[in-house]
């Protein structure tokens, strides 16, 4: 009997059969731009839901080194105080030199290992910006973005972003000339420790500023009061030149940010916590 034979549309020889090669067979199928548009739509969608998150960490962390700096600071203070019999600087003193000085030069040497001398006026600021923790918050711009071949005694190298306060309560008694800040029309002092220190944990010495003074009125304050970044302050009643939203989202409304704690502050016993505006104020009108 006949072995059947085989049935099959492949050629034979021999003994084997003979598989024809199909190119759109073996090629890989790729992705259809459905499933491309659906991966990219999830991608957007992850990052959208992440990049808060990391930004809200990236401040956190901003924050924290802003208050190592603000130690660092108080520390300078400390130090400062012991070469001058227990005085502490004043905010500026721009009456008898020129150009002036300020808090930020008369402390910079402490804070420099670099540094040789003394810093005699704002000018030798510029030399150490790269290297000082008086730039010292990461939030404050001009930490990292500033022009390098700005004049020292421009706002590049002056304003560091940290402003000191002079008022204490000698302005509300009408004793101005004894507050520390010395200018033509304030005869001011350099005052001692021990009176800053009294209420020191709830009095203001340096915050987060624009200015490298913090200026502050007894008005109380509202959402009209001026502060930085929001408005144009100036040296008058109803401004505030505290930076109100440095650590805070941008998109932050002044009227929320009058009570959040986007502001690093420097206390006169040197310890450092985050306060609101209005908290902020109140550490610098407070009376003794």
């Amino acid at each position: 009997m006949k072995a059947e034979s085989r049935k099959t549309d492949r050629p034979f020889y021999g003994e084997y059969a003979v598989t024809r090669f199909n190119p759109k067979a073996s090629a890989r199928k790729g992705f259809t731009l459905v499933e491309l548009l659906v991966v990219i739509g999830i991608i957007a969608l992850l990052v959208s839901i992440l990049l808060p998150a990391l930004n809200n960490v990236r401040r956190q962390g901003n924050s924290v080194k802003c208050q190592s700096a603000l130690k660092q600071i108080g520390l300078a203070f400390g130090l400062y105080a012991q070469d001058h019999k227990g005085k502490w600087p004043v905010a500026r003193h721009d009456r008898d030199f020129n150009p002036a000085r300020r808090w930020t030069d008369m402390i910079a040497k402490y804070m420099n290992s670099s540094s040789k001398g003394d810093f005699n006026n704002v000018t030798d600021l510029a030399e150490i910006r790269r290297k000082s923790v008086l730039w010292g918050c990461p939030e404050w711009t001009k930490s990292i973005e500033f022009i390098e071949n700005a004049a020292a005694t421009s706002a590049e190298n002056v304003y560091t972003g940290y402003g000191m306060q002079y008022r204490l309560d000698f302005y509300v008694n009408g004793r101005v000339n004894e507050m520390p800040i010395i200018t033509t029309g304030v005869a001011g002092t350099y005052m001692k420790n021990t009176d800053w220190g009294r209420r020191s944990s709830e009095r203001a010495l340096v915050a987060d500023s624009m200015w490298d003074v913090v200026v502050a009125y007894d008005n109380p304050v509202t959402v009209a009061t001026r502060i930085q970044p929001y408005d144009s302050v100036t040296f008058a009643a109803d401004n505030f030149s505290i930076d109100a939203r440095r650590h805070l989202k941008p998109q932050t409304r002044k009227r929320d940010a009058l009570n959040l704690r986007g502001i690093n502050m420097l206390f006169a016993d040197l310890h450092v916590s985050p306060v609101s505006v209005r908290e902020a104020h109140a550490a610098v009108v407070i009376k003794r």
